[in-house]
């Protein structure tokens, strides 16, 4: 009969998270997912590449950003509404 192999010390597992020093700088938890949203990059985002929903999914909007690029900024007239609703766009988004 083969002779079982003989193990030494059983394996520990380890409980804490790894890169505790990272998630306690940024929100305190993995599950997170990027810092406050800044209102100028989300213009930025809008002015040159708003026609894909670029600044929506930036804002974290994944439907209206699908939206707006299958609809190059729902024909342009939703591009031209965001002008007006992106700071209150990022200031909903920064609340969460």
């Amino acid at each position: 009969m083969p002779q079982q192999p003989a193990y030494q010390q059983p394996v520990q597992v380890v409980t804490q998270q790894p890169y505790p020093h990272y998630y306690q700088q940024h929100g305190g938890q993995p599950g997170y997912h990027g810092g406050e949203k800044d209102t100028l990059v989300a213009y930025l985002l809008w002015l040159f590449l708003g026609f894909f929903g670029a600044h929506r999914f930036y804002l974290n909007n994944i439907g209206l950003g699908f939206v707006y690029l299958f609809t190059f900024g729902l024909f342009g007239f939703g591009w031209i509404i965001d002008l007006f609703l992106i700071p209150d766009l990022v200031r909903r988004q920064n609340m969460r």
